[in-house]
């Protein structure tokens, strides 16, 4: 898998509100990045308190994620 660097170039646009596990939006909860992300767009995840785990996967088809 490829790291994506933002370019340090970049601006910042727009952001969500905070939410928590329990009001995250649902498209969070599964793959999401990959057709529907615009060329030139890098999004950007703030943890404020926990931890978050990335899932990756082998390729842009692959229906599930890579086993840990």
């Amino acid at each position: 898998m490829q790291r994506i660097i933002i370019p340090t170039h970049y601006v910042h646009t727009r952001s969500t509100p905070l939410w928590t596990k329990e009001t995250a939006p649902a498209s969070i909860w599964r793959r999401h990045l990959d057709a529907g992300t615009r060329q030139g767009v890098y999004p950007r995840l703030s943890v404020m308190q926990g931890a978050i785990r990335y899932l990756g996967y082998a390729d842009e088809t692959s229906p599930e994620p890579l086993k840990p």
